[in-house]
């Protein structure tokens, strides 16, 4: 049998109606709220007794209570973000019960995900290249109650927290956290898989985890490519690495004097995820880069930088259009 009482603490959005959810057994006398824990049976704000409802809250227009006795707040404000006390009267003669309910207010982030400054608000992860010298920044803007966030590192399926500053700011009646990381290659030599995740208040946001893969741009590597002919509609797969890869980020270069370009990048331990630039290409579940229909276009250096949570390495293939 489902027991009586009323989950505390509750969040309520700012701005619409909200409830207050309790659960009596139906064949309750009475049920009678307080705007604080002093129960003084003679002045709640609003009560439920032999079926009909009273009170000064009930007069105001502002709250009402639903026939299981739950609470209803028809416009949900920060004066709302307090304790509640309800008592429950059986009968009219037995001793009643109580139960108190924190109410928490909130406003809910415009964007349903923590804010990585490198990222920017439409994306959930993105990859960049610094050094050691550099720092991290995620934001969650607009919020009430101020979330917390932490910064975590992830390799291999294992995350630690990083070391990092949390910086909050008010405004009128909302938060915005702010929290910064640096060391960002402590646990990792080429890549590293930094992690910003809310760290409360679940249900807020559409997604509590942000991502960014960083590559040192300090690491060089002397790697001879590997020569690789293709043919007109052929299919192409260029594996990163022998070992099993963590993480990894493909780039091309089209000729010999040009920047690298990323064309994809890629966790995939634990809760993996990957982006790929151009539909031309695909990424195999070990990570291998596939070009399904390859074409005289796709001629060009490609390189793979791995992690594999033990070193980080490079590998760069020399595609050449024809045959050998």
């Amino acid at each position: 049998m489902e027991k009586e009482g009323c989950q505390s603490p509750q969040y309520l959005e700012i701005g619409g109606m909200g409830v207050v959810h309790c659960y009596f057994f139906s064949d309750f006398y009475g049920v009678l709220w307080f705007n604080s824990t002093e129960t003084d049976l003679e002045n709640p704000f609003i009560q439920l007794v032999d079926s009909e409802k009273s009170g000064d809250g009930n007069l105001i227009g502002n709250y009402d209570i639903s026939l299981n006795g739950s609470l209803l707040i028809k416009n949900v404000s920060p004066v709302h973000d307090q304790t509640f006390t309800v008592v429950k009267f059986a009968s009219a003669t037995e001793n009643p019960v109580s139960f108190v309910v924190v109410v928490i207010t909130t406003v809910i982030s415009k964007v349903g995900h923590p804010v990585i400054d490198e990222c920017g608000t439409e994306h959930r992860s993105c990859y960049t290249q610094l050094d050691d010298t550099s720092e991290v920044n995620c934001f969650i803007h607009d919020t009430r109650p101020a979330v917390p966030l932490k910064w975590l590192v992830r390799t291999a399926g294992i995350e630690r927290n990083v070391t990092s500053e949390v910086n909050v700011t008010r405004k009128t009646i909302t938060y915005t956290s702010h929290i910064v990381t640096r060391n960002l290659f402590k646990s990792s030599t080429l890549l590293s898989l930094l992690v910003c995740k809310v760290d409360s208040f679940p249900g807020m946001f559409r997604e509590d985890e942000s991502y960014i893969i960083l590559e040192n741009r300090d690491i060089a590597f002397d790697t001879k490519p590997v020569k690789t002919f293709i043919k007109h509609n052929f299919k192409l797969k260029l594996s990163c690495s022998d070992l099993k890869v963590d993480i990894l980020v493909w780039k091309k270069q089209e000729h010999f004097e040009d920047n690298f370009e990323i064309i994809a990048y890629a966790y995939l331990s634990g809760n993996n995820f990957s982006k790929i630039f151009k539909d031309h290409y695909k990424l195999d579940k070990d990570g291998s880069l596939i070009i399904p229909h390859a074409q005289k276009k796709d001629e060009g250096i490609f390189e793979c930088s791995f992690e594999n949570g033990l070193a980080g390495s490079k590998n760069l293939f020399t595609v050449v259009f024809g045959t050998v």
